[in-house]
């Protein structure tokens, strides 16, 4: 009956010690609990032993119902606290998930300061570029300092222009002068030709003259001869008829008359022989005058032909002279009008130039005051930089100091939460384990003594009851108490919490500075903004300045101040005649078989100081290659491509080669790109006969798709 009794208490007991070493049994549960497991199945081993004795007890089904209602009512409170310990599980899990969650959002406020700090090394390297953009903008100011200074020369050139056309002026002057000189030149040998024409005119007279008197003489001469021959006939007839006295006197012999005849005779022999000789020397006479006359006809005749000769000279010089008094009369007009226009052009010059110095001196005031207004306001930006670059490094410098100190506080605060929950944990499974294994050998120690006390089952019952209302107080003491473990553990969960809230708050702070610096960091790029959009009106403004003022429009699809993306690049081809091409020094066109027939090639040879043989061209894309003629007699030349370093080019070749790619490249940035082409004079090979340079045509963007291959 007692062991019936006993064994209903029992059971409910191992029942509820089962229930509750499930309940509270975990894997950080010390040793014992296996040993305590299996004395609760032997108890109630042995209480299924003694369940058919249990009937037999009539006094103890109220007391076991109470103490049913009491063990349902702890094991309800049981399961309850269980419940409060599965949700403190819960949410300890769900504060670890937060912390876990927390320790993510950290990570990424860290990713996100680290992408900040790209950001601002980004900000940093866009605000050197700008620093170059500057420095580009400053060499281009400098450039159109120079360009003025070109200016400045080539109207100091204009100048000594105008100094040349007023010496070729006075050069003009003096030929003028020296024509009249000439012409008076021309009048007085004209004068002297007409002297020379009266003189001759005079000589032909005297010659007249002559040839009548000679021809007087000659009348003369032949009278005397025929007077001469009459004489001789007289002679004749007194020596005949003297030779008839002779003979008469023949028949004389008187010695005296014969010697005085024969002393005449001989007088007359000598006389005839005087005759004779007179004779003669008239005949001579007679002849030297016949020549001296035919050499009088000739002169005269020679005289007459240079008299005709003189006569239409005078006559041409005349018409010469009335050609060169008009001609005179056309210089006089030509030269005053050229120096009237000579004047005017001077003028016009002096206008000129006075309206070029002035226009000089405004555009180097105004550039003088864009470049201090350029000066001034990229130091004003440079120092706001500065600032601005120190402040946000400064403010990162500490927030990356207060992330790290509050990561590394929060990582302490989680590691110490962790450990204090752990060991709180532990603790409570070690008390209840020891509560449960107290409990069970309390209950084993009373059952021993109801054994042993069998016979006193009222009194021990009552003692037992007394004891188990006991152990029921302690058990609910022990639950109290496990109460206050778990209000420890709620105040603890509660200072998770609040540490949680903490960081929520601190997290909150840090989304708020990262906010404020993203805001920093957004005012930083609307100040890059601003930069950006002064650094392009400026560039505008240079590139206005350095285009030539001709109404051409620009290259479609660029934007010098980076403010829309280019177009896509296409395929083009531009020959040596294309207005593409901007051609500076002495460039001769050719016709043969390249491309497109024609061909620009520099063949003069380089005299300094003039500028060198050069071939300028712009294009839009992201490529470029240059055509040319390849032969013995070519050159080499420098290309030279945006702000790269310049390429040395060789169009020599041992035999004539048409279209031959001389010079390529892509890869380019998609924009507008300059070539610069210059002859060097050097020969293409020490072989070579000559150092010409040309160009045959070109091709943009070959490397695109509609490119052919």
């Amino acid at each position: 009956m007692k062991a019936a009794n006993t064994t209903l208490i029992m059971a409910p007991l191992a029942i509820a010690t089962a229930v509750l070493a499930f309940v509270f049994s975990g894997p950080e549960l010390p040793p014992s609990t296996a040993s305590q497991a299996a004395g609760s199945e032997s108890v109630t081993t042995s209480s299924q032993q003694n369940n058919n004795t249990a009937a037999d007890n009539p006094g103890v089904p109220a007391d076991l119902s109470r103490l049913e209602d009491q063990i349902k009512k702890l094991t309800a409170r049981v399961t309850n606290q269980d419940q409060v310990i599965q949700t403190l599980q819960t949410q300890l899990t769900s504060q670890e998930q937060s912390t876990s969650e927390y320790q993510g959002q950290i990570a990424q406020l860290q990713a996100q300061a680290a992408d900040q700090h790209q950001q601002m090394e980004r900000l940093q390297t866009q605000s050197s570029s700008h620093q170059e953009g500057i420095t580009d903008l400053k060499a281009k100011a400098a450039d159109q300092e120079r360009n003025i200074k070109d200016l400045f020369a080539a109207a100091k050139t204009d100048r000594q222009n105008v100094k040349e056309l007023r010496n070729i002026t006075a050069i003009q002057s003096s030929e003028i002068d020296g024509l009249q000189s000439v012409t008076a030149t021309y009048g007085q040998q004209i004068a002297g030709l007409e002297m020379d024409s009266q003189l001759y005119a005079d000589q032909f007279e005297d010659v007249l003259q002559a040839s009548t008197a000679l021809k007087n003489n000659l009348e003369a001469l032949k009278k005397a001869n025929q007077d001469n021959s009459n004489m001789i006939g007289g002679v004749s007839s007194a020596l005949y008829a003297q030779s008839l006295k002779i003979t008469a006197l023949e028949d004389f012999t008187d010695n005296e008359v014969m010697d005085a005849l024969e002393t005449r005779i001989g007088e007359l022999e000598t006389a005839k022989s005087a005759l004779q000789t007179s004779i003669d020397t008239l005949e001579d006479a007679k002849e030297a005058h016949e020549i001296s006359l035919e050499s009088l006809t000739t002169l005269a005749t020679t005289n007459k032909g240079k008299i005709d000769d003189l006569t239409s000279q005078g006559v041409t010089h005349g018409t010469d002279i009335a050609a060169l008094k008009g001609k005179d009369t056309l210089l006089d007009g030509d030269i005053a009008a050229a120096n009237t226009a000579i004047s005017n052009e001077i003028a016009d010059r002096a206008a000129e130039d006075t309206l070029l110095s002035q226009a000089l001196t405004d555009e180097a005031d105004a550039r003088t005051l864009a470049d201090n207004k350029l000066t001034t306001d990229l130091d004003d930006e440079s120092k706001a930089r500065s600032e601005a670059d120190g402040d946000l490094a400064f403010a990162l410098a500490q927030e990356t100091t207060a992330r790290q100190e509050q990561d590394t506080t929060l990582a302490e605060n989680i590691e110490n939460l962790n450990t204090v929950l752990t060991k709180e944990l532990n603790d409570l499974k070690t008390k209840l384990a020891d509560d449960l294994a107290a409990l069970n050998t309390a209950i084993t120690t009373k059952l021993d003594e109801l054994f042993k006390a069998n016979e006193l089952q009222d009194l021990a019952f009552i003692s037992f009851k007394e004891g188990y209302d006991t152990q029921i107080q302690s058990l609910v003491d022990q639950l109290t108490g496990h109460d206050a473990s778990i209000n420890a553990l709620q105040t603890a969960s509660s200072g998770l919490t609040s540490t949680v809230t903490t960081l929520q708050g601190d997290v909150q702070t840090q989304s708020n500075n990262l906010t404020t610096l993203t805001t920093n960091v957004n005012g930083i790029r609307t100040d890059l903004t601003g930069v950006d959009g002064r650094v392009t009106t400026l560039e505008t403004k240079v590139s206005e300045l350095a285009q030539p003022d001709d109404g051409t429009d620009p290259d479609p699809g660029t934007d010098p101040g980076g403010g829309t993306t280019p177009p896509a690049p296409t395929y083009k081809e531009a020959e040596d005649n294309d207005p593409v091409f901007t051609y500076t020094g002495n460039w001769s066109s050719v016709t043969g078989s390249y491309s497109n027939g024609t061909l620009k090639w520099s063949t003069l040879a380089y005299t300094a100081p003039n500028p060198k043989d050069t071939v300028t061209f712009q294009f839009s894309g992201t490529s470029v290659r240059v055509f040319g003629y390849k032969q013995k007699y070519q050159g080499k030349a420098l290309l030279t491509l945006d702000d790269l370093a310049p390429v040395e080019i060789n169009f020599y070749n041992p035999v004539a080669l048409n279209t031959q790619v001389v010079f390529e490249k892509a890869g380019l940035t998609n924009g507008t790109h300059v070539v610069k082409i210059e002859r060097l004079y050097l020969k293409g090979d020490p072989s070579g006969f000559n150092d010409y340079i040309n160009v045959d045509k070109v091709q943009f963007n070959y490397d695109a798709a509609d490119a052919p291959k």
